[in-house]
């Protein structure tokens, strides 16, 4: 669904604020979000964070980290959301959070 690189610590990049770059998968996104009830887009924003968290260091691999990956992904998926409403936006209103 999702897949991140990304650029070593030391490199000009990462001094510059460059983390790396993430990759999601559209057709993924659009298959799943018919099992979950949401749009493609959503869908997509949950990947966008997911993958954007794993470039800032979080883990999914184990268990417990999982359960801590995931919760941060649906907090930052919120307040992203929150954000875009209290801009006015009509599709930020219309999103709603899944948590998962």
């Amino acid at each position: 669904d999702v897949i991140s690189f990304g650029v070593p610590p030391k490199s000009p990049e990462a001094k510059a604020g460059y983390l790396g770059d993430v990759i999601a998968s559209a057709q993924t996104a659009k298959r799943v979000a018919r099992e979950y009830g949401q749009t493609p887009a959503e869908e997509l924003e949950r990947y966008c964070v997911h993958g954007t968290l794993h470039l800032l260091g979080y883990d999914d691999h184990k268990p417990a980290d999982h359960k801590a990956m995931h919760a941060a992904q649906e907090k930052y998926l919120r307040e992203f959301i929150r954000q875009f409403a209290a801009k006015g936006s009509a599709r930020a209103r219309s999103v709603r959070s899944n948590g998962r």
